[in-house]
């Protein structure tokens, strides 16, 4: 921005060259060369205004990626909570010392929890197959958009 700011204020000092503080000349070369210098400052104003465009897209794209990111951190961590309350709801129901669950094996524990773990964990991937899609879409449409310029 500072750079855009300083190209501009250049192209604004060559153009008005006949101001006071230039020195004066009538030469047809030196005002060639002016309209030359000129022209180089337009397009290196136009060149740095798109790549400042570009930069500003990037970032944008870039700072809504890390809130998407910290979003799903937080939605993993919720399924780690959810697997271990569920864990330790099933240690705390055959822990119980009542007496019909006195001859309870660890098999009827395994019975009941592993299939809880495989949902979950079958859930989590499908999350991850979810996510992995919806990066590679927004990869192609940021190449899409960066390819037309």
């Amino acid at each position: 921005m500072r750079q855009l700011q300083q190209i501009q204020h250049a192209r604004r000092s060559i153009r008005n060259a006949d101001g006071p503080q230039w020195p004066k000349s009538n030469s047809p070369v030196v005002a060639e060369a002016r309209r030359c210098v000129e022209h180089h400052y337009t397009k290196l104003y136009e060149h740095a205004k798109a790549l400042d465009s570009r930069c500003q897209d990037v970032t944008g794209i870039l700072m809504s990626g890390d809130a998407v990111h910290d979003a799903e951190i937080v939605a993993k961590l919720t399924l780690l909570a959810f697997l271990f309350v569920l864990l330790s709801f099933t240690t705390s129901f055959f822990g119980m010392n009542f007496k019909e669950l006195e001859n309870q094996s660890i098999w009827k524990w395994c019975a009941m929890t592993v299939p809880i773990m495989l949902i979950l964990i079958l859930i989590l991937s499908v999350d991850v197959v979810r996510h992995w899609d919806a990066c590679v879409d927004a990869l192609k449409r940021y190449r899409e958009r960066h390819a037309e310029r």
